[in-house]
């Protein structure tokens, strides 16, 4: 049994992650192309990943091999490059920590090469980068967009739980098996570990590729992280299959509506999906007015994203 003991500040301090993160995704990605994924989409997705998976992404592969259920924080970035960015940076001794979260506290069984990147070897950072953006292109970023809906619903989902019940009721939400006891939240796992917050607070990190039991990072001075299977995430559009959503709005507001997932501009929607600022206009006006997504203005942009009911339909209509 994991369990989780909590002072005031730690509850006022718990929050969840407010992004994916596409490094610790591309990870958990690579375990479950080898191991497997409980997921209804998992099959299907693998045969997809395999089919296209390159050279230059087998030295992540590897890295991933040994995974000794636990994970970094490091990971945790909401833009990969930076994630990569942030890991180049870190000192040796941070570095070995960092590998030992993620390979056990027992003997690091990590590839050489990647112990030659965190003491510094350029050519081994090199091929630690190539890696995983190579990994990344391959098996998560076709559906990096319907993962970040997912992601969005799950948080819209949890933060009505708050509101009504409140904190202590939200965890247990969030979290598959835990229950309180007292200032303790005991969560059913294989392992049997101890985790004294302390005031550092928790985050807690749904996760779309980890389907197992919740994994802990707890790193010195940080707040603890708790990486858990986001309930939210029962399915991804694989391959040819049919997207429903845009049986039901057209393609281009489907497009608008899962790009709204996260915020953006008028003119960043016109340009990330190449059409003209006045349709982008038009079709976000369309998404208010049927009370799909929420509008603001920031002194002469105005920023959009998706409401609760935007984003229930975009996760009710992926298969």
């Amino acid at each position: 049994m994991l369990r989780i003991l909590f002072t005031a500040d730690d509850l006022l301090l718990t929050r969840f992650l407010p992004e994916p993160a596409p490094l610790m995704e591309t990870k958990f990605a690579l375990i479950a192309l080898d191991r497997g994924n409980d997921a209804p989409w998992g099959d299907r997705w693998r045969r997809h990943a395999r089919a296209g998976f390159p050279a230059s992404a087998r030295p992540a592969r590897e890295l991933v091999s040994t995974h000794a259920g636990a994970f970094s924080p490091t990971a945790l970035n909401a833009d990969l490059d930076e994630a990569l960015e942030t890991a180049l940076r870190l000192g040796t001794d941070r570095g070995r920590a960092e590998l030992t979260l993620w390979y056990g506290n027992g003997n690091i069984e990590a590839p050489s090469w990647l112990l030659h990147a965190v003491e510094g070897h350029l050519e081994a950072r090199r091929l630690l980068v190539r890696g995983f953006a190579s990994a990344f292109a391959a098996v998560l970023q076709p559906y990096w967009e319907q993962i970040r809906a997912h992601y969005h619903r799950e948080l819209v989902r949890h933060s009505r739980v708050l509101a009504r019940r409140g904190v202590g009721a939200a965890l247990v939400s969030a979290i598959q098996g835990a229950r309180w006891r007292g200032d303790c939240l005991e969560i059913d796992s294989a392992q049997q570990r101890t985790v004294c917050l302390r005031g550092r607070g928790l985050v807690l990190v749904p996760t779309a590729f980890w389907t197992g039991p919740p994994l802990v990072a707890d790193a010195p001075d940080q707040p603890v992280h708790l990486a858990c299977p986001a309930r939210a995430m029962t399915g991804l559009r694989i391959g040819d299959e049919p997207d429903a959503l845009e049986g039901i709005l057209g393609c281009t507001r489907a497009a608008v509506l899962r790009l709204l997932t996260g915020e953006n501009t008028t003119s960043g929607i016109a340009r990330q999906l190449g059409i003209s600022q006045a349709s982008a206009s038009e079709h976000a006006a369309a998404l208010r007015a049927a009370g799909l997504v929420i509008s603001r203005r920031e002194g002469k942009a105005v920023v959009h994203h998706a409401g609760a009911l935007g984003l229930d339909l975009i996760s009710t209509n992926t298969p």
